[in-house]
């Protein structure tokens, strides 16, 4: 395939991820939380070929009714923008938050003061419905820092990353091959792969989770792509898509 058709390829696939990463100025103004944008949305009609909707390091089960308060802890390299995003896996009431503070400093940011008992509640979103993830600059980079959610205490470690992937196609089968570095604008090389993952099978709408073990990383901090290559269930068209997040080891 030419390089100008892989282009035109990418371009179509983040178009319409690129627009979903944020709500429009009026839902935002309705939905003003204080420090957050939260409430439900009206539903979509169109859906990416495959979105990323969820990215963590850690995720503490939350309980509606306990008065819980989340956190975020989230990881900036060099600082700068930021988006925090939340929304269920599987929507249902179309719920959505997104934190107000878009500039971070260099190293770990917290986001706090998130009540279960607000629109979580109210929605009836379930821990195991909710998709979580930070995007480390331009979404259209899609570059990620891992979230670790908690409401108790903060993680000690973390043992592995679980990214969880919408897809709007349905696979018959795939494989996600991790690079060190980040080259979510190159072809990772070769001598740079630290890890394969076979996939199996998934449907149209459901949601594909990737667990990524973070010791193959390594202990030193730095970028990890992942590039993931689907085949579509009938007549074997691919899908690829690729992203970066930032693996690190030392935890405030």
């Amino acid at each position: 395939m030419h390089i100008r058709k892989i282009l035109v390829l990418a371009f179509s696939i983040l178009a319409p991820i690129c627009a979903a990463a944020q709500r429009d100025s009026a839902w935002l103004k309705k939905n003003d939380q204080g420090n957050r944008f939260e409430g439900n949305y009206a539903r979509q009609v169109a859906n990416p070929s495959i979105e990323l909707v969820s990215l963590t390091g850690n995720f503490e089960p939350y309980q509606a009714g306990a008065r819980q308060q989340l956190q975020v802890l989230i990881y900036l390299p060099g600082g700068g923008d930021y988006l925090i995003k939340a929304e269920e896996l599987r929507p249902i009431q179309y719920y959505w938050m997104q934190s107000k503070e878009t500039k971070g400093r260099p190293g770990w940011n917290r986001f706090e003061n998130w009540p279960v008992d607000g629109w979580l509640k109210r929605l009836n979103v379930p821990a195991d419905n909710l998709g979580v993830v930070a995007y480390a600059g331009d979404p259209k980079r899609h570059r990620f820092a891992p979230v670790l959610l908690f409401h108790s205490s903060a993680p000690a470690e973390v043992k592995r990353y679980i990214a969880k992937l919408r897809l709007g196609h349905a696979i018959v089968k795939g494989k996600a091959k991790i690079y060190r570095g980040a080259y979510d604008r190159a072809i990772p090389p070769a001598d740079k792969l630290i890890n394969t993952l076979s996939i199996r099978s998934y449907s149209e709408g459901s949601n594909l989770p990737l667990l990524l073990p973070a010791e193959p990383m390594g202990r030193e901090a730095g970028w990890i792509t992942v590039a993931l290559e689907l085949e579509k269930t009938g007549g074997g068209q691919k899908i690829a898509y690729t992203f970066c997040l930032y693996h690190q080891p030392a935890l405030p």
